[in-house]
């Protein structure tokens, strides 16, 4: 899953993310959904700290955010509605004030190697 906030929001996102979604990925989104390690390289692999960033946003932010997502505009063209309607009526009702910011976190993935 590409963002975490909480618990009683998170399940929500992962329900879009993998079973609405999950066939209007593109191929390659397999390589950040596995942490960049089944990108083929060739070199030694050097390992790295872990990284994250934080935002916090309201309701409408992260549903502008989940509006940009390449699988949503896919799944709107294939099946002529979008899939942000039930969720944003999902988190509504586990959100609590919409417009009170709660903070989102995302994993940042890196793959460093070193050419010999």
């Amino acid at each position: 899953m590409p963002l975490k906030i909480s618990a009683n929001l998170d399940d929500i996102l992962q329900d879009l993310y993998a079973n609405v979604l999950g066939d209007y990925w593109d191929r390659e989104r397999k390589h950040l959904d596995n942490a960049y390690q089944t990108i083929p390289f060739p070199f030694k692999t050097i390992p790295t700290p872990r990284f994250s960033m934080q935002l916090e946003w309201n309701l409408a932010e992260l549903m502008g955010y989940l509006n940009t997502w390449s699988s949503v505009q896919k799944f709107i063209v294939a099946e002529n509605y979008s899939p942000l309607e039930k969720v944003e009526a999902d988190l509504k009702k586990r959100w609590g004030d919409s417009k009170v910011p709660k903070k989102i976190d995302w994993n940042i993935y890196l793959k460093v190697g070193k050419v010999n």
